[in-house]
């Protein structure tokens, strides 16, 4: 786990960053950089000190309950990591 405790994120720009499992126990991020701009907060304690954050549900009618993975690329290390890529060929 990182050790962001009390750490000052002011005027930071945090799109895209990942703090899946670290402790941001009593730093400043705003609503704004948690939730609209990091990428995930993943089992990470969040500045409350209490509150443990979730990866988002980024699957949108995936057909996985149909038993469907078409189009997606799944790679297992300790946990299932999918992404979804664009089909680039001509429909016609």
């Amino acid at each position: 786990m990182t050790d962001l405790r009390n750490t000052t994120f002011s005027k930071a720009d945090l799109r895209e960053v990942d703090f899946s499992l670290a402790d941001l126990t009593g730093s400043d991020l705003s609503d704004e950089q948690l939730y609209k701009q990091s990428l995930t907060l993943a089992g990470a304690i969040l500045p409350d000190g209490i509150t443990h954050g979730q990866a988002p549900n980024v699957v949108v009618n995936g057909n996985a309950e149909l038993g469907s993975m078409f189009g997606w690329n799944l790679t297992n290390t300790t946990y299932v990591v999918a992404k979804k890529y664009k089909n680039q060929t001509n429909p016609k």
